[in-house]
């Protein structure tokens, strides 16, 4: 692939871009994405790694597979702990910081405070009688 095949595709599309092509905005491109199909384990690698930075979709892989596209899966994802759809990362984020500030004690109404009171005096009446037997 990259001693053989690619030099003489890059040598074909400068010619056919000289030679066919009058309009700049047109370009020529082999697609040799099919003959890297047979390694299995780098082709792997290599979508990982997309979906990972949030660069491919699963259907544009299962699309460049030869596969079926599914309904919900033209999301980008973002590889975190599991894959995280990109739309809702800041989301996410947000949950995790919320997550890790202390937390706020909840504010004593008027009427706690004076169940606490009356329990306070209770209680140290009940402490002195029992001194006192």
């Amino acid at each position: 692939m990259t001693d053989t095949l690619s030099p003489w595709c890059v040598k074909i599309q400068n010619q056919i871009k000289m030679k066919l092509i009058r309009i700049t905005t047109q370009k020529c491109e082999f697609d040799l994405f099919q003959v890297t199909k047979g390694d299995m384990d780098t082709r792997a690698k290599y979508f990982l790694a997309r979906m990972a930075t949030g660069s491919i979709t699963p259907n544009r892989i299962l699309e460049m597979e030869g596969e079926a596209a599914y309904s919900g899966g033209d999301r980008y994802y973002i590889g975190t702990n599991n894959y995280t759809p990109a739309d809702r990362q800041d989301e996410i984020i947000d949950a995790q910081i919320k997550s890790k500030e202390p937390k706020e004690e909840p504010k004593e109404t008027e009427s706690e405070k004076q169940s606490k009171e009356i329990a306070t005096k209770l209680n140290q009446k009940a402490l002195a009688f029992i001194e006192r037997v």
